[in-house]
């Protein structure tokens, strides 16, 4: 029976690369001990699951749903003052996730501006106390 002398653990993810280490060395001040094959091959298993469920996870909800977002504020967000007369950062934002392919849809009771999507809730002259209630 020939005994591994290597595993990956699930702890090791970074960057969806895996790290290999030896066993039996402290990590973070605790030995991990694995008593036999069978349940090496259970732990790493268990790790590559998790990543794979991470990556579908990610990719079937945040790309394939449309994201409702309210741009709040105050001047900023109305685009009060800016000099192209756009619709505050709201715009910038809109011109960022439509580049990186995310479905959204700005939503609010105002909708002024130009941006494709100019809805907003952005109030000109309130302050944090008033866009708070």
């Amino acid at each position: 029976m020939k005994i591994f002398k290597q595993t990956v653990g699930f702890d090791e993810i970074k960057g969806f690369f895996l790290k290999r280490r030896p066993l039996g060395k402290p990590v973070d001040g605790i030995v991990h001990k694995v008593s036999s094959p069978g349940i090496r091959f259970l732990n790493e298993l268990f790790g590559i699951c998790v990543v794979i469920f991470a990556l579908f996870a990610f990719e079937t909800n945040a790309f394939s749903k449309t994201w409702k977002i309210m741009p709040l504020g105050n001047s900023i967000t109305d685009g009060i003052g800016s000099s192209a007369g756009t619709g505050g950062y709201s715009d910038d934002l809109y011109k960022l996730l439509n580049a990186n392919g995310v479905s959204f849809d700005f939503v609010g009771s105002l909708n002024d501006g130009i941006s494709p999507d100019p809805d907003h809730e952005g109030h000109d002259g309130y302050t944090s106390e008033q866009i708070d209630s």
